[in-house]
């Protein structure tokens, strides 16, 4: 890429900090409060993971539903700050919240989606990931619910930043 291509990609700074935080915030609930090798994004970080549990503060209850919440939260963000309308913003929050709600749905087939996905080849390296995922988590209507709210978070940021830009 050119400089002049790079100097004319729009970011919306705002959308981006607000998104990592949330982001920061999610892996914080696995560093505090979740026993090491819960999150398959810290393997092999165990002497953080050792550092930081306990540290600071316990999220107690909020703990187990924060990451459902702060992922849509997060990633709608990070990727609205390289949109450039207001429309595909919120199309981008309706992506991740299908994804993130997605997701909680593969946890009620549990042990299912593996048995199914075993069968599959080798080579089919993204179904078998994906069941993994679906397979390593425990299907909670609490979970649903911060899914839903993480999302129309993301949402309320946007359409307020849209509209002070507005006015």
């Amino acid at each position: 890429m050119s400089n002049d291509t790079m100097n004319s990609i729009a970011v919306n700074k705002r959308f981006l900090l607000i998104g990592f935080l949330a982001l920061l915030a999610g892996t914080m609930v696995y560093l505090q409060d979740r026993p090491i090798g819960s999150a398959r994004f810290l393997s092999g970080c165990e002497s953080i993971h050792l550092f930081f549990h306990g540290l600071l503060f316990s999220f107690g209850q909020l703990g187990l539903y924060a990451p459902s919440f702060f992922h849509p939260l997060a990633f709608s963000l990070i990727s609205a700050a390289f949109l450039l309308t207001t429309k595909s913003r919120l199309v981008m929050c309706v992506a991740w919240f299908l994804i993130n709600f997605l997701f909680e749905l593969g946890q009620t087939l549990g042990s299912q989606s593996k048995d199914c996905v075993g069968q599959l080849p080798e080579t089919i390296f993204i179904i078998k990931w994906l069941s993994d995922l679906c397979n390593s988590g425990v299907f909670d209507l609490s979970d649903m619910l911060a899914v839903s709210l993480g999302s129309l978070t993301a949402v309320l940021i946007i359409v307020v930043n849209s509209k002070q830009k507005h006015n």
